[in-house]
């Protein structure tokens, strides 16, 4: 929905394996790509646990980072595309 606003989705599960990711794509058919091996990644923005979520903004700040809330997660967002 905020595509053309510039937000990129992306996910991280360091945990399963590939296996396991791709049943999720083919069940699920998510539009954004899964990091398979992005545990140092999560490490470096915070990621307190799965599921989180993590917002960053193009100045490479991290905007959000918590629960994986869809009203929380919508005004952050939102918040971001505004300023």
């Amino acid at each position: 929905a905020y595509r053309d606003d510039g937000l990129a989705v992306v996910s991280i599960n360091p945990y399963d394996s590939p296996e396991v990711i791709d049943l999720f794509v083919e069940n699920n058919g998510p539009r954004y790509p899964i990091l398979q091996t992005g545990q140092e990644v999560a490490d470096a923005y915070g990621v307190p646990g799965y599921p989180s979520a993590v917002l960053i903004g193009l100045d490479g700040d991290v905007v959000y980072s918590g629960a994986v809330d869809g009203a929380v997660l919508r005004e952050a967002v939102e918040s971001l595309i505004r300023d």
